[in-house]
């Protein structure tokens, strides 16, 4: 009988173990503008809940806020039709300002206007996913010393880049349209920063549409670049841009400047069958400048476009 007892709890303490270490997610409604529930604003749930997660926060109606989600872990901010987050602060402060924080994602919502719409930073691990930003006086996403996914979803409007890629940043961009955004590039990478762009489309925007600066890299695949008011990509200052075919064919076309315009120790790969890089409005659809770019490909590989690049 004493052998039983002692095999009994044997048995009962791993499941007791096993089950203290499942984990559920909490839920927690927000009803922006309405008082019938007791969440009228994300801030508001945000204080409520354990930082470790998993917490979702599901959002409805308009929200006039500026929310700081800080050392988080584990957050879906998610809106149902029609969602919303308007600035607050008159254009001063970010919209949604992710600091500190891991598999964070905002999913579903509309983001007005702010300084920035969406900053993913400080090590950061952020998903931006079928989202609306824009209008923003600065840029609508900003990636900066931290890594983001960017899926599906419309960036527009914004004053300067769509999205930034900054300081380290580690960005990969998939079926999203960025058109109407302002200075310097719709998509950007700079400062030591990597963006990879598939099957999107960047058009219609004031100065070029991809750029890549200061020691940063672009990855290009199955993507539009096309009737931007600058160059279709530019690159400079010993960066990199690599187009190739493995979600689909780039074009890049219709642009005011060159189709790829690089200079000053920056280089450009573009693979078989990667591009189509033809009907850009400057000299060359491909242009190489001083000081000392290189290329390889892009005397065969750009679709018939034309180019002063030499290549050995």
């Amino acid at each position: 009988m004493q052998s039983s007892r002692i095999l009994s709890r044997c048995v009962v303490i791993p499941v007791l173990a096993f089950a203290s270490a499942l984990t559920y997610a909490r839920t927690v409604d927000v009803n922006c503008g309405s008082h019938k529930g007791p969440l009228s604003s994300i801030t508001a749930a945000l204080a409520q809940l354990d930082p470790t997660g998993p917490n979702n926060i599901v959002v409805s109606g308009v929200c006039t806020e500026n929310v700081l989600i800080q050392s988080f872990d584990r957050l879906i901010l998610k809106g149902t039709a029609g969602a919303t987050i308007n600035d607050a602060s008159n254009g001063a402060g970010i919209v949604v300002d992710i600091q500190d924080s891991q598999r964070v994602t905002v999913q579903g919502l509309t983001i007005n206007g702010g300084a920035n719409g969406i900053v993913c930073e400080s090590f950061s691990r952020c998903t931006l996913s079928g989202n609306i930003i824009q209008n923003a006086i600065g840029a609508g996403v900003i990636v900066a010393q931290a890594v983001a996914s960017i899926e599906k979803g419309v960036i527009q409007n914004n004053a300067e880049q769509g999205v930034i890629s900054l300081d380290g940043g580690n960005v990969v961009i998939t079926d999203v349209r960025l058109i109407g955004n302002g200075a310097d590039a719709a998509a950007d990478a700079r400062n030591a920063s990597l963006l990879q762009i598939i099957s999107s489309n960047i058009e219609g925007n004031l100065n070029h549409g991809v750029q890549a600066i200061d020691n940063s890299s672009v990855v290009i695949s199955g993507s539009r670049i096309t009737g931007n008011g600058a160059d279709g990509i530019h690159v400079e200052h010993a960066s990199t841009v690599k187009l190739n075919s493995v979600i689909g064919i780039n074009v890049v076309t219709a642009n005011t400047g060159a189709g790829v315009f690089l200079r000053d120790l920056s280089f450009g790969f573009f693979g078989a069958g990667g591009a189509t890089i033809t009907g850009n409005g400057g000299a060359f659809d491909v242009s190489c400048n001083p000081q000392f770019p290189a290329t390889r490909g892009a005397l065969t590989n750009i679709g018939g476009g034309t180019t002063n690049c030499v290549e050995p």
